[in-house]
């Protein structure tokens, strides 16, 4: 498969519009001989008017050359590794080494930048930018697809899905997040796999529970995950109780609490425990949750419950201290005490 090279009078995109240190990166690699790339979200957000929060790099450029020609750079992970490149402020850039199609399970296997392409998850973030020359490679139609506002698959269907679960999960969020629609293809594909959900690590799915939360977007996107079957395995105590209450009262006011997470989240940063307080307070205020507190339940029992209404995910004991209490304050209650440990010593 051959790539379509646009030039800036096309794709109007300007080095400039690119952060001027992972523009610093790509020159350095280049001067180097590496191939070097700004690839996937940055470029798709770009093209959609939006503010990009990340700029991701791709080389041809092995893990320990990158490092060797950055001072601040360092290596990271196992299974595939990956270069952190450090710049003042606090800024972190990710650089990857194409990797290859090949690769399966095995650690570490690199390829060409086609082979790249054929590993990214949909066309959208399949575009790559070289801030040297402002031209756009795109093997996959994600230029148009972009244009269009369309999510399609790179991958093949049959397995990509079996392959990474959580690709579903986050086919919904780029539709909430971005106002794009599935294809049909995809679509259809989602609904019969759904059930594969249940096979992703629970540390992934509360990665990706944070992400869809602190997008501004989580509403829709919960309302997405509803309307595909994912509550069923993503939450299924959530789902459970929408059974439970009849007529979508429930539902709707879980989701109108989401809604009101999103406008928080457009004004300020908003922590994990408040996440989950706007998430759960719904539902614990429908079954009596803080009128059954006021007796002599600590902060740790009502914590018990917060975990067991979010299971399968495993959250911090911190941030589910932190959602009671914000649940609380909310409701213009005391926040209880934490257990005495010392009276439980015999």
């Amino acid at each position: 498969m051959k790539a379509v090279i646009y030039d800036k009078d096309d794709h109007l995109l300007q080095s400039y519009h690119f952060d001027l240190d992972a523009r610093k990166i790509c020159s350095r690699l280049s001067q180097f001989g590496h191939e070097a790339y700004i690839v996937g979200g940055a470029i798709r957000d770009l093209l959609m008017g939006r503010i990009p929060k990340d700029f991701d790099i791709v080389t041809d450029a092995s893990p320990s050359r990158v490092k060797k020609l950055f001072k601040s750079a360092r290596v990271i992970g196992k299974r595939f590794r990956l270069v952190h490149i450090y710049f003042p402020r606090n800024k972190l850039y990710e650089v990857a080494t194409f990797r290859s199609t090949e690769s399966g399970d095995r650690r570490n296997v690199y390829g060409s930048l086609y082979e790249d392409v054929m590993r990214r998850d949909f066309s959208i973030n399949a575009l790559y930018f070289d801030p040297r020359d402002e031209i756009l490679i795109d093997f996959v139609g994600g230029f148009a697809d972009v244009k269009r506002r369309i999510l399609r698959s790179v991958l093949p269907l049959e397995t990509s899905f079996i392959e990474d679960p959580v690709r579903m999960l986050r086919a919904l969020k780029y539709t909430a997040i971005l106002g794009v629609y599935i294809a049909r293809p995809l679509a259809r594909r989602i609904r019969k796999d759904v059930k594969l959900l249940g096979n992703a690590s629970n540390s992934r799915l509360s990665e990706e529970l944070y992400k869809i939360l602190s997008s501004g977007h989580s509403a829709e996107a919960f309302r997405l995950m509803d309307r595909y079957g994912f509550i069923k395995l993503f939450l299924p105590e959530f789902a459970r109780k929408f059974d439970e209450h009849k007529g979508g009262k429930l539902r709707e006011g879980v989701f109108s609490n989401l809604k009101d997470l999103d406008e928080e989240v457009d004004k300020r940063d908003v922590g994990r425990g408040a996440m989950i307080a706007c998430l759960c307070e719904r539902i614990a205020e429908e079954e009596g949750f803080f009128e059954s507190a006021l007796g002599e339940r600590s902060l740790d029992d009502l914590s018990e419950y917060v975990k067991d209404l979010i299971v399968p995910l495993v959250q911090p004991n911190r941030d589910v201290e932190n959602a009671v209490r914000h649940m609380f304050l909310h409701q213009g209650l005391c926040v209880p005490r934490k257990r005495n440990r010392r009276r439980e010593v015999k």
